[in-house]
């Protein structure tokens, strides 16, 4: 068989089908011989049915479509949010700066007026200074129910200077104690001191030497 090229037609022609097969199977080397399967006939192809294209790719397409827009619309919102960020932002700052200037401006009025103040308090000081000139302050006399304080005191200031009772009388204006009454029963009951105050400042000084 290999060394030589038979042609089937010329088997055929030389003798019938069996005979030819019978000779081809002794030109067959043995094991080879053995692996031929006679009963095997050619079957035709069947042919497959062609598959319907599937709709899952245009549901997946839909679907993406619809998250896409869901994320477009999401993300427009967050964009109007974030303007009205800046929006407030930029309103604060405005506000930051008037706040500000508006500071600035009330630093520099409370210069002015602690330095007014200042100066009022001085003035103040001085005046009272200057006016307690004109008054002599009585301590030690007792307190009495519905005493008279003024005739009380004029009585005093008769004993001290050389003036008529008239005079003293034009000369003192007003006689009053100081501060609250306290209270008899309590240990640090003290008498109140009485205010003199005169209208003429020499006779003021005359009773003071």
């Amino acid at each position: 068989m290999t060394d030589h090229t038979y042609s089937m037609d010329t088997l055929h022609v030389a003798g019938g089908d069996g005979d030819v097969e019978e000779e081809m199977d002794e030109m067959l080397h043995p094991a080879k011989r053995d692996r031929i399967n006679k009963d095997h006939t050619p079957i035709k192809q069947q042919q497959l049915k062609k598959m319907k294209p599937s709709k899952e790719p245009e549901d997946t397409y839909s679907k993406i479509l619809q998250t896409m827009q869901v994320l477009s619309l999401k993300i427009d919102e967050q964009t109007e949010l974030l303007k009205s960020y800046e929006r407030r932002i930029e309103a604060n700052s405005v506000a930051c700066k008037v706040n500000r200037e508006d500071i600035g401006a009330l630093q520099e009025k409370i210069t002015v007026l602690q330095r007014e103040n200042s100066q009022l308090k001085e003035a103040s000081a001085e005046h009272a200074r200057y006016k307690r000139r004109w008054n002599l302050r009585l301590i030690g006399l007792p307190e009495k129910d519905g005493e008279d304080t003024r005739e009380i005191t004029l009585g005093i200031l008769t004993r001290i200077v050389p003036v008529s009772i008239e005079r003293l009388r034009e000369s003192v204006d007003t006689v009053h104690r100081l501060g609250r009454r306290g209270d008899a029963a309590s240990a640090n009951y003290i008498p109140r001191a009485i205010n003199i105050q005169f209208g003429m400042r020499i006779v003021r000084d005359d009773v003071w030497k």
